[in-house]
């Protein structure tokens, strides 16, 4: 069970070239805080990355971070929602990306 919210820090895109799977392995942890690259928010909730600190800003995006207790102790779960769309990465104690999930909740027309 994950719980105890935490606050984090969205720093700018990176820039372009790159796998993803090179820009979505660390998650920087510091003391009471988490710093994602804008980019990688951006990935999971279909956006541009230039616009994800403005939409948080606007309460565009909000999110979520919770840290696991118990059996999850030193795990990080941090959700993003737009609209209709559910953004999570999981990481570990030093930052790497352990699980990765996409939801999009909307109905189909």
């Amino acid at each position: 069970m994950l719980i105890r919210r935490r606050d984090y820090r969205i720093t700018g895109s990176l820039a372009s070239g790159g796998r993803l799977a090179e820009r979505m392995s660390k998650i920087e942890i510091g003391l009471g805080s988490m710093h994602i690259n804008a980019s990688v928010i951006a990935q999971g909730l279909a956006l541009e990355p230039s616009l994800v600190q403005a939409m948080m800003r606007k309460g565009e995006i909000t999110s979520l971070c919770e840290r696991g207790v118990n059996e999850d102790a030193g795990r990080y779960r941090l959700t993003f929602f737009h609209k209709s769309r559910r953004f999570r990465l999981v990481v570990d104690g030093t930052g790497t990306v352990i699980q990765r999930s996409i939801v999009d909740f909307e109905c189909p027309r």
